[in-house]
């Protein structure tokens, strides 16, 4: 699998982003009580929408892209909010061997706030909520809180970002079609999940 670019002009039109979720549930036909299993293994879903393109030559990127992807096989990357969180920029790991619904972190800078609940990170290409606001601490350290279980245990000194997070992903589908008009309206529509190897 090879990470291709994803095109940023013309932009998204629309971006409905499912949060990761699995969970499996068993109601008693006797009691009418229920068992709740929950997975580690959800992944984020999302449906996008171009704007239309006017002319094949401002399509052109976004053709090559397609192409690109060669159906499910290649992944690409989402910015998953719409600006900065904030200015930090050298955010890493700080411990090896973390895993759960916690990540210590260190390098931020200043003091106060370091993220809201609802904000999101990505570590190790895993896209994550978090899930209690966040101040920073003594030496530019902090304790995340997490909305899912880490994947993967990350490395000491893992970057951890939290200025623009991506979601790795890829197409749900091999057939990616695009739509033309008469009057070279172009409009591609598609559905992608977030990708991980293990």
């Amino acid at each position: 699998m090879t990470t291709i670019s994803f095109p940023t002009q013309p932009g998204i039109a629309e971006i409905r982003w499912t949060p990761p979720a699995k969970t499996q549930v068993n109601m008693s036909e006797w009691s009418d009580r229920r068992r709740i299993t929950k997975f580690t293994h959800a992944r984020w879903k999302a449906s996008i929408a171009l704007p239309s393109i006017v002319g094949e030559a401002d399509f052109l990127e976004w053709r090559a892209f397609l192409l690109a992807c060669e159906g499910r096989a290649n992944s690409f990357r989402i910015v998953a909010v719409e600006n900065s969180q904030n200015a930090q920029a050298a955010v890493r790991v700080n411990g090896g061997g973390q895993t759960g619904l916690a990540l210590v972190t260190d390098g931020w800078a200043g003091a106060g706030a370091a993220l809201k609940k609802g904000q999101l990170i990505t570590v190790n290409d895993q896209l994550i909520g978090i899930s209690a606001d966040v101040a920073i601490g003594g030496g530019g350290s902090a304790t995340l809180p997490l909305s899912r279980r880490l994947r993967i245990s990350p490395a000491d000194n893992t970057l951890v970002e939290v200025r623009l997070p991506t979601a790795l992903m890829a197409m749900d589908d091999d057939d990616l079609p695009y739509a033309v008009s008469p009057a070279q309206l172009y409009g591609v529509s598609f559905a992608c999940s977030e990708v991980f190897d293990g």
